[in-house]
Parts: C-alpha cells; sequence; structure tokens
C-alpha cells in the first residue's frame, strides 16, 4: 500500500500520565460568556466615529467647504484599507495572542483621532478615516475569532450569535443616546 492510499494516521505517540478528565466548572462557563459580551459591546466603538462625522456633516461642510463629492469620499476612506487589514490581522491572529492585537487595534484607534486634532483639514480626514478603517476592519473577524477560541466546535453558534447581537444592541444604546441628547 503506498503512502498516499493509506488513510491518516498519526505517527506521534503520546507518552505521559493518562488525562485526568476534566470537572465542569459553571463559573468558568460563566466567565467566558461574561468576556464574550465585553468582547460585543465594545465593538459598537466602530459605529460611534460614523455617528459623530453624519451629525457633524454641516458643520464640517460650512467649515471645509468641501464639495458634495470630497466630502463624500472622506467618509468613504474609511473603507479604504478595512478589509486588507483584515485579512492581514487575521493572518496575525493565529500567531498572536488576541488580547495583544485588541491593544494594539485600541491603539491605532486612538492615534487615528490626532490627525483631526492637530489640523482640521480634509486632507487630515481622509488620513483619521483610513487609520480608523485600518483599526476597526479586523474588530469582528477577531472577536468571532477569539470567542472560537474559547468554546468548543459543536458549543461555538451561541457565542457568535452573542457577538453579532451584542455589538447592534450597543449600536441602537449609542443611537438612543445621542437621539435623546439632542432632544429628537
Amino acid at each position: 500500500m503506498s503512502a498516499r492510499s493509506r488513510p491518516y494516521t498519526s505517527s506521534v505517540r503520546v507518552t505521559g500520565p493518562p488525562s485526568r478528565s476534566r470537572v465542569y466548572d459553571h463559573r468558568e462557563h460563566f466567565r467566558k460568556y461574561i468576556d464574550l459580551s465585553n468582547d460585543g459591546r465594545s465593538r459598537y466603538c466602530r459605529s460611534v466615529p460614523d455617528l459623530v462625522l453624519g451629525l457633524a456633516a454641516v458643520p464640517i461642510m460650512t467649515e471645509l467647504a468641501p464639495s458634495n463629492s470630497e466630502y463624500g469620499l472622506a467618509s468613504s476612506s474609511f473603507y479604504v484599507l478595512f478589509n486588507d487589514s483584515a485579512v492581514l490581522v487575521g493572518l496575525l491572529a493565529n500567531r498572536v495572542r488576541s488580547r495583544w492585537v485588541f491593544v494594539v487595534l485600541a491603539a491605532l484607534c486612538a492615534l487615528a483621532q490626532v490627525p483631526v486634532l492637530l489640523s482640521a483639514t480634509l486632507g487630515a480626514l481622509f488620513v483619521s478615516r483610513i487609520l480608523m478603517g485600518a483599526a476597526e476592519g479586523p474588530a469582528n473577524p477577531l472577536t468571532v475569532h477569539t470567542a472560537h477560541s474559547w468554546f468548543p466546535p459543536k458549543d461555538r453558534s451561541l457565542p457568535t450569535a452573542l457577538t453579532q447581537a451584542l455589538a447592534e444592541i450597543s449600536r441602537r444604546r449609542v443611537l438612543a443616546t445621542i437621539a435623546e441628547q439632542r432632544g429628537a
């Protein structure tokens, strides 16, 4: 029988003491869901810059005087590196702990605000939006990747649904808060 026609078998022999069956710890299971809810709720920050940009559209257009197409281009520049950064960070996420990837993305998200703080120009708005998109692009895939690393394959559907639902619930909460403050 050739090597190609043989069924897959592992040639690695595991030695050592027999593994003990793990006792179910409900506290650890509950902690995973709490961490999962925090991951889902933290993703609402992605929608806040878009909301603020939309609410500030009229003042930005009167102060910077861009044309409608320039303002639209500045708004959509968020997506220039969005997908590329999601792919690159996805490749990196298998090699680096998710915690540190989240820290770097949060730092990049904070640094993306600096160009607009230093100089309120259309160019600074472009740079800020591109950096923000690069920082926010991997948020959803990385959250799902992290959730999947915490749960066995048969239990992954509920955590995935929770990450998506909690992000939307948080986004709606932000919208309601903004609408309440504006008196709408």
